[in-house]
């Protein structure tokens, strides 16, 4: 058996960290610009306030709305059918979150 030693600086570890950030980054906005191409809209203060957030330190990626409401959009109610519009915006796009992220 031989045995391999992978010996990776801290700029290379940086360098690699912020090409996967700001490809997270990307896959965020394209799924905040899908969400708020098929939001319904009535007012439009649901789709102003549909976002996206990367935390490039830790490699998070939150997208979302603020409406206090938009969650009801997004899953519906007792008494209101579910209008998904941040689910749909992502699973419609999983090839090219995949082809952002093999980059």
């Amino acid at each position: 058996m031989v045995d391999i030693e992978v010996v990776i600086n801290k700029r290379e570890m940086d360098l690699f960290y912020a090409k996967i950030a700001n490809r997270l980054d990307d896959v965020g906005q394209l799924i905040e610009d899908r969400a708020k191409e098929i939001v319904p809209v009535i007012t439009g203060n649901l789709q102003k306030s549909i976002y996206h957030t990367t935390d490039k330190q830790n490699l998070i990626l939150e997208i979302g709305a603020k409406a206090p409401y938009a969650a009801d959009i997004e899953f519906g109610t007792s008494k209101r059918e579910p209008k998904p519009y941040l689910r749909p915006a992502l699973y419609e796009n999983l090839a090219e979150i995949e082809d952002i992220m093999n980059k």
